[in-house]
């Protein structure tokens, strides 16, 4: 345990939460809240039922993470039994540390209150700064944590420890991390599955100041050991001449990994083109697609920012957004899918091309999308209206794709309404329901004279009819709406398979 963290003691949870629910299919949302000035930023939660009413701080957010510092950019997971673990980078603002930023956790039981006692736990504690935080549950109450580390030079490399269920560090003695990834080059944008066996994989963006740009990918065994590690080095998804980037995974139901990610040609017939590649990696680290991976999404225009999830069956359904660069519709951005089978072939529109999920007028953007238990999936995205009264606002629109890539909702005619307001709802972040419906939270930001700048948190569930169920499928449910800037919300649903 490193320095102050060993005796620091921090009042960090609110005495005003209501009895603890346990209960499958409540939702717990945390988020950053910021006052005035940007230098008090705490980290706030609150509870929804499965009918959306707030269980925590008598209907209000409760303060999880309060002490003096900037606590920002959280990530969530279940422990099992009811309550979450959260990790999140910890910036000191006074004292010998100042400026230095660490990565911490606490865990929070069904009621809001700290299981780990009164100050968060350590998790990346050096005179660098630890940042960017990602957080996978292990499956014995505790999570793994992987994050970003920069050292004197400026360089970045991926770092990881497990905690366990009690709050105690387990790898290399509890006393220092797992280093995921370490080279020349910069190691970013980590994304975190299981293996299956205890353990994690480890995809991740990494680039050099030249400009090479490459995906790759690392296991780590339940007791911090890297398993694929070669030549001192991870192993690639896809290292071209092109610049691959933007990595996203699901498992792959085997012990493996599907990874998708963007490729930009940088020379060639397709130079400045971006399409949709995917890859598949076996337990022991192998490619088992072609060597070049396989096509995703790769039409005239470009495509970029992909989500993943898995199939259900050892495949993944991956949406894209997609920007014609010619013709009547240059310029639009629609949102597309297709899904992969474990052998990486297309099963969606003969193979021949992706689907449409959203493609209006408006500029459909940023995808999200959970599993809807059949083999389809509901995708949630944002749409910019680009005429009209409301021009320049933001909603966001949803959609179900069938285990055939049809649309379900609305006939297939056009997305369903997810939240449509003044505010600008940006961001969502998705989680399954555990009925074949999702729960979404939002930010909002305030566009009125009134409200603007304000920045507050939604949320909606939607059913696998895509009907509103929270607030008499009104509007959506305000999760956190004081004067503070509240941002950034990351959520999970207790007992909801994601």
């Amino acid at each position: 345990m490193s320095r102050l963290w060993a005796v620091l003691v921090l009042a960090l949870c609110s005495a005003n939460a209501r009895p603890p629910s346990t209960a499958a299919g409540d939702t717990v949302v945390v988020f950053e809240s910021a006052k005035a000035g940007g230098e008090d930023v705490d980290i706030m939660g609150q509870r929804l039922s499965a009918d959306g009413k707030p269980l925590w701080g008598g209907g209000k957010p409760i303060g999880l993470c309060t002490a003096d510092a900037v606590e920002s950019a959280p990530a969530i997971c279940e422990d099992g039994v009811g309550g979450v673990i959260v990790a999140y980078q910890y910036r000191f603002v006074s004292g010998a540390n100042a400026g230095d930023t660490d990565i911490v956790a606490q865990r929070f039981g069904p009621d809001g209150k700290a299981v780990w006692g009164d100050a968060p736990r350590p998790v990346g504690a050096s005179r660098n700064a630890e940042t960017r935080p990602v957080v996978l549950g292990d499956g014995r109450g505790g999570a793994f944590v992987v994050y970003e580390w920069r050292d004197d030079k400026g360089d970045t490399d991926l770092l990881a420890q497990r905690v366990s269920a009690n709050g105690k560090t387990l790898w290399n003695g509890g006393d220092k991390p797992t280093t995921v990834a370490s080279s020349r080059g910069a190691e970013t944008g980590a994304c975190v599955v299981s293996d299956g066996a205890g353990g994690i994989i480890v995809c991740f963006d990494w680039s050099t100041d030249s400009g090479q740009a490459d995906v790759m990918a690392e296991r780590v065994s339940g007791d911090g050991r890297l398993l694929w590690e070669k030549d001192e080095k991870a192993r690639d998804i896809a290292a071209s001449s092109h610049i691959e980037r933007h990595v996203v995974a699901v498992p792959d139901g085997h012990g493996g990994v599907i990874a998708a990610y963007e490729i930009e040609f940088t020379s060639g017939e397709y130079k400045g083109d971006t399409d949709i590649m995917a890859q598949r990696l076996g337990p022991d680290g192998k490619a088992m697609w072609e060597s070049d991976g396989m096509v995703v999404s790769s039409g005239t225009g470009i495509e970029r920012n992909p989500f993943a999830v898995s199939d259900g069956a050892g495949g993944a359904i991956v949406c894209v957004e997609y920007e014609p660069t010619s013709g009547d519709n240059k310029g639009d951005v629609d949102i597309l899918a297709q899904r992969l089978g474990p052998d990486g072939k297309m099963l969606w529109a003969e193979g021949k091309n992706s689907v449409p999920v959203g493609s209006s007028r408006n500029l459909d953007r940023n995808p999200m999308a959970v599993r809807d238990g059949q083999g389809g999936v509901l995708v949630v995205f944002e749409t910019e209206l680009t005429s009209g009264e409301h021009k320049g606002d933001v909603d966001l629109l949803a959609q179900r794709l069938g285990a055939d890539g049809k649309m379900v909702w609305e006939k297939g005619e056009r997305s369903a309404t997810v939240s449509t307001s003044i505010w600008r709802e940006t961001g969502p972040i998705v989680a399954s329901d555990g009925e074949g419906g999702a729960v979404v939270v939002f930010s909002m930001e305030g566009t009125t004279a009134a409200q603007k700048g304000d920045l507050d948190i939604g949320g909606v569930r939607l059913n696998g009819d895509g009907k509103l169920l929270w607030e008499n499928g009104e509007r959506s449910a305000n999760v956190a709406d004081s004067p503070a800037l509240e941002r950034s919300p990351r959520t999970v649903t207790i007992g909801g398979s994601r």
